[in-house]
């Protein structure tokens, strides 16, 4: 059965910052140097973007995918959940992600106070469902309370899976095995109930890139590889999708790569230029044929 086509907004790394934890001195400017983040401009640039998705008619659904604040900062939270609910007040449904940089393992972070760094409250994992439990977990149709992920009925012959990959109980990202066993027994309820399965992560499942396993291996999905491979087994159609994307991204025959200036300078700092960038990046391919 024809399912109507569904449209949503998708946001992530919003990395809100309080500016009560300081934005100028000697100790802020040092610490963001070489930040793409215009942290001192975040509220302002996020109130910006949530008027256009206000005034945006074409959906009301709005998916953000983890990192809400920059560094788990309490205040940045509190700031940012008042940000949301008046989202929602505007009649967008709103589902979010809390990701690695939403948290503190000590609960605490720094704050710049002239030429000194202070230390702050910031939120633990464990407060995390809770602070945001009304943007998705309220709703839900089925929760994995240690992961804090969860699936929802966006709308008929629809479910978003949000899949907390903040931790795997290992050390890094990604799924602990018994989280995994509850995504795949979820999919196979989707599947048995014809619901087209859109899935939310932090992390990327798939390089989206032929260079970005090298030079942002470290923000892919723990054990992706893995994952991805077992995720495979379980579905053919979706086996078949991603050796098709695989085969895309690593095919022999490309002449040549073009990335935008705004993708390399997540990974460079501001005063590069394209010429010092190009360096870096054949640097590191040296490098790594080097170690294979």
């Amino acid at each position: 059965m024809a399912k109507t086509p569904l449209t949503v907004t998708v946001i992530t790394d919003t990395h809100y910052y309080s500016k009560k934890t300081g934005t100028k001195g000697k100790a802020y400017d040092a610490a963001n140097a070489k930040s793409q983040k215009l942290l001192k401009y975040s509220e302002e640039l996020l109130r910006a973007a949530f008027k256009q998705i206000k005034e945006d008619k074409r959906t009301d659904i709005v998916l953000l995918s983890g990192d809400t604040t920059n560094n788990g900062e309490i205040e940045a939270h509190e700031e940012f959940i008042e940000m949301l609910r008046d989202l929602k007040k505007s009649g967008k449904r709103v589902y979010v992600l809390t990701a690695t940089h939403d948290y503190q393992d000590d609960g605490l972070t720094d704050s710049f106070v002239g030429n000194e760094k202070v230390k702050i409250p910031a939120a633990k994992r464990e407060q995390l469902y809770d602070m945001y439990k009304e943007f998705g977990p309220d709703e839900a149709i089925a929760v994995h309370r240690d992961s804090m992920s969860y699936v929802v009925q966006l709308a008929d012959g629809y479910r978003l899976f949000a899949l907390n990959d903040d931790s795997n109980l290992s050390g890094k990202s990604g799924f602990s095995d018994e989280c995994f066993e509850w995504i795949k027994a979820q999919a196979e309820d989707a599947r048995k109930n014809d619901q087209f399965i859109l899935a939310m992560t932090h992390h990327p499942l798939i390089a989206p890139s032929p260079i970005y396993e090298l030079i942002g291996k470290n923000d892919m999905l723990g054990d992706y590889e893995t994952r991805r491979n077992e995720l495979a087994d379980e579905n053919r159609e979706l086996k078949e999708k991603i050796e098709e994307l695989l085969s895309e991204i690593k095919q022999k025959d490309i002449d040549r790569v073009v990335f935008k200036n705004e993708q390399l300078y997540r990974y460079f700092p501001s005063y590069y230029t394209a010429e010092q960038m190009k360096r870096e990046i054949l640097t590191l391919l040296k490098i790594n044929m080097t170690f294979e």
